[in-house]
């Protein structure tokens, strides 16, 4: 089952809401079709279109999204996809991304700082902008990826 969610605010409410104009801030702000979900995986794509005085927001996914708080009802829509649409081998489409690579933390030994779960605590983002880290970060995003279920650990499958 895949859902098609548009969420339509007006400027104003984005303002008086405080979110930014920050596209990733805005795709984290989505994570909120998802309630009670904080540590899932961001199994969803987004698409954010500017129009005038307001933004349409589009998520698909395949759980059901729930209307966020900052959205006004009447400017949430949800459909349920066929899985006939999402069948075909081939699609077209406009990708708008913002990649970045994130720094890693270090102590003054150099070592990798470490957050209380035991992972490594993520640094300041730096965008990607040649040419060449644009094409391996999209051919990284598009690799088809497994759970192994002796470690746990999302592997290249």
């Amino acid at each position: 089952m895949n859902w098609l969610a548009r969420l339509e605010v007006d400027a104003e409410t984005i303002r008086a809401s405080g979110i930014s104009e920050d596209v990733y801030a805005w795709h984290k702000l989505l994570w909120e079709c998802y309630p009670g979900q904080p540590d899932a995986r961001r199994d969803f794509l987004t698409r954010i279109d500017q129009l005038e005085g307001a933004y349409r927001f589009w998520v698909l996914a395949k759980k059901k999204p729930v209307r966020p708080q900052w959205c006004p009802a009447d400017s949430f829509g949800l459909k349920e996809i066929s899985p006939s649409f999402l069948s075909h081998k081939y699609y077209a489409f406009d990708l708008r991304a913002n990649p970045v690579k994130a720094e890693v933390q270090r102590n003054t030994n150099g070592e990798p700082v470490l957050g209380a779960n035991g992972k490594r605590k993520r640094g300041k983002r730096i965008p990607l902008v040649k040419p060449d880290e644009l094409r391996e970060w999209l051919a990284r995003k598009g690799e088809v990826r497994r759970r192994d279920t002796e470690t746990g650990l999302d592997v290249p499958g």
